[in-house]
């Protein structure tokens, strides 16, 4: 089963590092972890709602989300 684990930056209840470690944990080939930071190539770095709930998110976070899903459902 794919595994997308997302941490973002700024996020102080859900740490990114902690995400990460629980993600890390699943088995499976197709894993990744995908920071929501700038550094990464969004457009902000997202706090813990933020990818979700952000203005911004809909024209940064939810295009990456469409393709990740696109390229493992052949749609």
């Amino acid at each position: 089963v794919p595994l997308l684990a997302l941490g973002s930056p700024r996020d102080t209840i859900a740490p990114a590092s902690r995400c990460f470690q629980l993600a890390r944990a699943f088995g499976g080939s197709d894993k990744r972890l995908q920071l929501l930071g700038r550094k990464a190539g969004f457009r902000r770095s997202y706090g813990h709602e933020g990818p979700l709930l952000h203005r911004a998110a809909a024209d940064d976070v939810f295009p990456f989300l469409l393709a990740w899903m696109r390229a493992r459902t052949g749609e």
